[in-house]
């Protein structure tokens, strides 16, 4: 399986964790199901949007690393965007209350679970990002 497919699953499990627990977002009453898809397609966007948002950072900064510290505010960023625009569309699956709180749970628990796993790499990354070095 590739990694952007387990990196969704882990955003998905996280996100499934946020809404149980109704941290910044929950399911309305008897919508179970539908909300678990719901709940998948906020994780697809959101890790979409949070690659998208790291490349584009990468690329207009001349990065040779994003960082942490850019790489998670880029996911969160994208979080709270899927999950605002998912409360839009399916308003009748999906409460938000804060999109920032529901988003920031996800990204902790699934970067914390995707790191202690082993599926993201601690060693030889930085939380700063770091420049690419100028070719003379």
């Amino acid at each position: 399986m590739s990694h952007l497919i387990k990196v969704i699953l882990y955003f998905f499990g996280s996100a499934l964790v946020a809404l149980f627990f109704g941290l910044g977002a929950h399911f309305t009453a008897g919508n179970l199901l539908p909300g678990v898809v719901v709940a998948l397609l906020v994780s697809v966007a959101a890790v979409a949007g949070g690659v998208f948002l790291t490349v584009q950072a990468r690329s207009i900064f001349s990065l040779m690393q994003t960082g942490r510290f850019v790489q998670y505010a880029s996911f969160w960023l994208s979080g709270v965007v899927a999950l605002k625009i998912a409360a839009l569309l399916f308003s009748s699956v999906l409460v938000v209350s804060s999109a920032s709180l529901a988003s920031f749970v996800a990204l902790v628990v699934c970067f914390s679970a995707a790191t202690f796993t082993g599926r993201i790499p601690w060693k030889g990354r930085t939380w700063l990002p770091v420049r690419m070095k100028n070719k003379k």
